[in-house]
């Protein structure tokens, strides 16, 4: 099916009440955008830019204790599957924060990035993801819209340096299994563009101190055995 760029936000919208659901079927669907009327556009990359093709997901806080924020805030390394372009189920995936204070939390990336919302004018548009109840997902969970400052990521790993986007806003809260909620007033009241500068991805972790000594140890043990094994075979020859 080919669709324009202004058919296609409507068509998403049209099928927000359908609900993907995991294995048990529990899951929500979440809609940002109903056009004409509200849109939540304006997501933009770090200089400010309101951007089409901006990976973006719902940031669910599974432990309770907020969000990263700031330089090196999530570790990086991990890789994006979607979006994919075509409409189907999201990537979940776990995002670490560096800080060992903070639990991790899970982000949910749907199909669709970024895009332009045309004939309703807007740029950076977000419009629906559904939330399957995985990872520790559960009604009441507060979650924030999280995006990328990178176009078009699909099946490439985050990299050191990335700069993301955090929206939070006292509504948003995971609804109860098998609802469909409209969020899209929330944007009523806010104005973009809305900067990919809440913080950046730091590093991948190296190997912590006690794998290191458990391979140095091993290294250790088997240059002994061979100096035993060389040692005796010169006392039996």
């Amino acid at each position: 099916m080919n669709l324009l760029p202004g058919h296609f936000l409507s068509w998403l919208t049209t099928i927000a009440a359908l609900t993907v659901g995991t294995a048990t079927g529990a899951s929500v669907t979440l809609i940002f955008s109903t056009p004409p009327t509200t849109l939540a556009d304006g997501f933009a990359d770090r200089f400010g830019t309101p951007t089409n093709g901006l990976v973006w997901g719902v940031l669910v806080d599974v432990g309770g204790d907020g969000f990263a924020l700031g330089d090196e805030a999530y570790r990086s390394g991990f890789e994006v599957e979607t979006p994919s372009g075509i409409l189907g189920m999201p990537q979940v995936v776990e995002i670490v924060p560096t800080s060992t204070s903070l639990s991790g939390d899970i982000l949910v990336i749907p199909s669709t990035s970024t895009l332009d919302s045309s004939p309703f004018g807007g740029t950076g548009t977000i419009t629906t993801s559904f939330v399957p109840f995985e990872n520790g997902i559960a009604t009441d969970a507060a979650f924030a819209i999280f995006w990328f400052d990178v176009v078009q990521m699909s099946n490439q790993s985050v990299a050191e340096g990335t700069s993301f986007g955090i929206l939070e806003d006292p509504l948003f809260t995971i609804p109860e299994a098998g609802f469909t909620v409209d969020y899209a007033a929330v944007f009523g009241s806010l104005s973009g563009p809305f900067p990919a500068s809440s913080g950046t991805f730091g590093p991948v972790p190296e190997p912590t101190t006690p794998v290191l000594l458990t391979a140095t140890t091993a290294a250790l043990a088997l240059r002994r055995r061979r100096t035993d094994r060389l040692s005796h075979s010169a006392q039996t020859c």
